[in-house]
């Protein structure tokens, strides 16, 4: 019996302490966006909320994820207390936006948000 994969959750008022994004390519490598300026937004309803308060590490060499202490995340993400107490309960889609020199990679993925 296959399993489905969880989507992340945040909860309002209580935040999970981080996020790890591995950002991988066509072809299954690890992405790498240091250096790149890194915009986190979140779509409900179709309103896009940019997310400001948010500490956004970019790692140099990320690594696939394999359930390891020693995986590094193309992206980790820290949520600052009430970064998204202006949500709502209900499907969420988080969207990451990394530029550099005019070149632009884009993550998407689905969530859940938990009141």
């Amino acid at each position: 019996m296959s399993q489905t994969p969880r989507q992340p959750q945040l909860f309002i008022g209580g935040e999970r302490p981080g996020l790890d994004l591995f950002w991988l390519d066509s072809v299954g490598d690890p992405v790498s966006v240091h250096g790149y300026t890194i915009v986190v937004s979140i779509e409900q309803d179709g309103t896009v909320s940019e997310i400001t308060d948010a500490s956004v590490t970019a790692n140099s060499s990320p690594t696939a994820d394999t359930n390891s202490a020693a995986d590094v995340p193309s992206v980790h993400i820290d949520w600052e207390p009430n970064s998204i107490d202006g949500l709502t309960a209900g499907p969420a889609i988080l969207r990451v936006r990394a530029t550099t020199q005019n070149r632009h990679r884009w993550f998407r993925t689905n969530l859940i948000v938990d009141a």
